[in-house]
């Protein structure tokens, strides 16, 4: 069960990166692929803020801080080099 849930991730994940990096793709699916990585990043920022918070667990809430700083440096890099289009 465990193999099967880490293949389905890996390919979900790996593959909305390599969508997203193809100009070949079509709009709508790069798009799609967007939401679905925004979706997991920011899953995983309240996932790790809400065990930190419920469990007074004060290295879940500095790694929730690292992803949250991490992906909005993310955005911000990705954002430039869109505008560079």
């Amino acid at each position: 069960m465990e193999l099967l849930f880490d293949l389905l991730v890996e390919f979900i994940l790996e593959g909305s990166v390599e969508v997203l990096g193809s100009k070949k793709a079509p709009l709508a699916l790069r798009i799609a692929a967007a939401v679905v990585l925004v979706a997991v990043f920011l899953g995983l920022i309240v996932f790790f803020f809400a065990i930190g918070i419920t469990d007074k667990n004060p290295v879940m809430l500095v790694l929730a801080v690292v992803f949250l700083l991490v992906f909005v440096v993310l955005i911000r890099k990705f954002g430039k080099k869109i505008k560079e289009r």
